[in-house]
């Protein structure tokens, strides 16, 4: 069996120069499915063209932790920079954005993948570099969060990122995605 090409993205955080080259990049490498796993606008002064390029170009669209607290009617925080950011999108794009999955399940060359933006647990939580073991663990456990089933083979997140490889007693590992803010972890030997 031959292996599917995707390109994974995120956190562009409206900056919509990164993600027309990152895309121009993609095409070139000639793979044509693209999956962003959150963080479309907040950062960076053209969120709205962001979330319009990444509904036009992208085959999957899941939630970040910005997409569901910048639009959030209810918020609490607040300051100037959180007001212009989130007037800087439509009101159909806050929908839009409040509205994205959690996760996304797939095969990949014949591999069940699950994609979730910061960790399996929500989306504001993070596992940092630092992480320790159970932290690390976590990454293969069973979202609370609803998927299309199980998914034990394969997890993504886009915020947790490694230096190289690492191997750890339970025959784990995690190795970055080239030239880009990814890495995919997976489960070996299942």
């Amino acid at each position: 069996m031959g292996l599917d090409r995707i390109a994974l993205i995120s956190d562009v955080h409206g900056n919509l120069t990164a993600l027309e080259a990152v895309l121009a990049d993609i095409e070139g490498r000639g793979i044509e499915r693209v999956f962003n796993l959150g963080d479309y606008a907040g950062k960076g002064p053209r969120g709205q063209a962001v979330v319009d390029r990444c509904q036009e170009v992208c085959e999957v669209n899941i939630l970040g932790n910005w997409d569901d607290f910048l639009p959030d009617p209810e918020r609490v925080e607040d300051s100037e920079g959180l007001r212009w950011w989130r007037n800087e999108l439509r009101e159909d794009q806050w929908a839009w954005l409040r509205g994205l999955p959690f996760c996304h399940d797939f095969l990949l060359s014949g591999r069940q993948v699950r994609l979730f933006h910061a960790s399996s647990a929500d989306v504001h939580h993070r596992i940092v570099f630092d992480h320790d073991e159970k932290q690390y663990a976590s990454f293969f456990e069973n979202t609370r969060r609803p998927g299309t089933g199980r998914c034990r083979r394969s997890l993504g997140t886009p915020t947790f990122t490694t230096r190289s490889t690492r191997r750890t007693a339970g025959g784990r590992s995690s190795t970055p995605a080239r030239s880009a803010t990814v890495s995919v972890t997976r489960r070996l030997g299942t």
